[in-house]
Parts: C-alpha cells; structure tokens; sequence
C-alpha cells in the first residue's frame, strides 16, 4: 500500500478541507479488488506483475483497441536520470478517444486539462503501482453533469487497469472532488489577444525557458466539429518535477504540467491551468521549493500568452 507518514497526512488533509469536500474511501480488498489510494479522486491499484510486464500490457492494450490513439509516453525516471537526478521507475501513458471525450469537455471546457486519459505506472520500494483519474474526480472537478459516456469510460479504465496488473481497482466508491464556490484547483486568465495569437505566444514562453514541450493535443481539431479551439500543452522540466515524485510518486500522474487555450462561446479566449498548491496537496507533498519555482513558471507563461 502507498503510505504517507501520518502528521504528513494530517497537514493535507487540514489544508485540503479548506479548498474541497471529500466523499468516504469505500473498503478495499488485498485479494482481487483493491485502491491503494489515499489521494483524491486517484484509483491506485497494486499490481502482481513487476514493473516492465505492468507497463508494456498498458501500452499494448491502448495500442490493439482500435478506439484508443496513444498520444504520449511520458518516462519520468529517464527524464530524471538526463539531469543526474534518481527516480524508481514511473511512467505515464496518455491516450483517448476523442468520441468520448469530447462530449466531456463541451459540457466542461476546463476537462481538457485532464483529456485525454492518463494512466501510471510506477515503482516505489519494491512494489508495482497502476494509477489513474477517476471519471467521479473528472466530472465533480470540472462541473459536469453525469454524462453516458462516463461509465464507457469508467469501464474502459478498469479494464486496462485489472488487466495490466492482475488486480480489479475498486473504482466506484472512491474520493471524490466537490467543489466549494469556485475553488477547483484550477485557474483561469482571459486573454487579450485572439486564439492563435495565445497559443503561439505561449508556445513561444515554454521553449525560451528552461522548460520544454512533452507534448501537445488540439482538442478542436479533434472533436469533429462539437468544440470551439481549444488545444493542450504538457511542458516539463524534470529539475523541478522529479523532487515532487520522489516526495510521492503518484504525482507522476499529473506531470507534466498542463496549459489549455480555449475559445469561449463568445469568442474570447482563455487560458487554463492547474493551481500548483493543489497538486502538491492532492498528493500529499511537502513543503518544497520547488512549488514556488514551478508556480512562478507556469505564472510567467500565463502572462505571456495572455498579456
């Protein structure tokens, strides 16, 4: 089981009461169905497999459903190790089907933070985790009514993950964001130039830094035609990201950070992150400096895209 020094927990925990409330953990078995998460709205499943086994059946079932497009793999411990900087294994896959989320993000234009799909795979004291975004967390976090396509995808999920690992995540009755008045966790800048003037600019602010692109999805492009543009970057630089993982591994899942532009209903464009402090309180992290660096980094690259 993933474990967090106790006073660790109760510090997240008070600080995370101020921003959401969270539904109860539902019991968990060791034997055939099991979360071993205490991070909200994070499925975290043990696997029996070791690590290359669990995460090569994730890549090959994404790769044979003719439904799913793998976008990315994301390998944060081979980042690490390209700075001098050791990370157990982790890594990420990132794949969709734009059919269905698509419908997601048109009844919630900030769920492209979250689009597509991710799934985890990493090490931590000798034990094999799988892990994934819940569709509860998905749809209470960015405001969504429940949607049909959220137990296609609920089941999509749980299938690659019991497969990979030999495991069934008990992924129904798990934590779950509701928000309180705005605070979600994410923020959002209208910007005072149009779409393709956004999305260059900042762009432009990622690959001046010392920051670089991990990769990009034009949901847009992508939706057929149901959603305005709207585009993701993911961007990372792993002098800052690896301290977080080796703090708590889970954290891999929502690295590399994200951007989203998007083109509201009456034409504006705006501009959407993660909020730094919760990430680093969804997972339990310390106090790091790395927080502070990260959040001014993602800041300056807001207020070039938008100023």
């Amino acid at each position: 089981m993933v474990m967090r020094p106790i006073a660790r927990i109760l510090v997240a925990l008070a600080v995370f009461a101020s921003l959401i409330l969270a539904a109860p953990i539902g019991p968990s078995s060791a034997a055939t169905t099991t979360n071993d998460s205490d991070v909200t709205g994070l499925v975290i499943v043990r696997s029996n497999n070791d690590f290359e086994a669990t995460w090569q059946s994730v890549v090959d079932t994404v790769e044979a459903n003719p439904n799913l497009r793998l976008i990315a793999q994301v390998d944060h411990a081979a980042a690490a190790a390209r700075v001098g900087l050791q990370l157990e294994p982790n890594r990420v896959a990132v794949f969709g089907n734009p059919r269905l989320g698509s419908p997601v993000m048109a009844a919630g234009r900030t769920a492209g933070l979250d689009l597509p799909q991710k799934m985890q795979v990493f090490e931590e004291n000798g034990e094999v985790y799988l892990a994934y975004n819940s569709v509860q967390y998905l749809g209470s976090r960015h405001w969504t009514d429940p949607l049909p396509q959220y137990a296609t995808i609920h089941a999509a999920l749980k299938g690659i993950a019991t497969k990979a690992t030999g495991n069934t995540p008990d992924a129904d009755n798990i934590n779950v964001v509701r928000t309180v008045g705005q605070v979600t966790g994410r923020i959002t800048v209208t910007s005072s130039k149009n779409f393709d003037e956004t999305w260059a600019d900042l762009l432009a602010a990622i690959e001046g830094s010392p920051a670089s692109v991990a990769f990009t999805v034009d949901h847009g492009a992508n939706s057929n035609g149901l959603l305005a543009p709207t585009r993701l970057v993911a961007f990372g630089n792993p002098n800052l990201g690896t301290p977080f993982m080796q703090d708590q591994p889970s954290a891999g899942l929502d690295l590399p950070l994200k951007i989203l532009v998007w083109q509201d209903d009456d034409g504006s464009t705006k501009v959407s992150t993660n909020n730094i402090a919760f990430f680093t309180t969804r997972h339990g992290i310390g106090e790091l400096p790395q927080a502070t660096a990260a959040t001014n980094a993602v800041q300056n690259f807001v207020n070039a895209a938008t100023s």
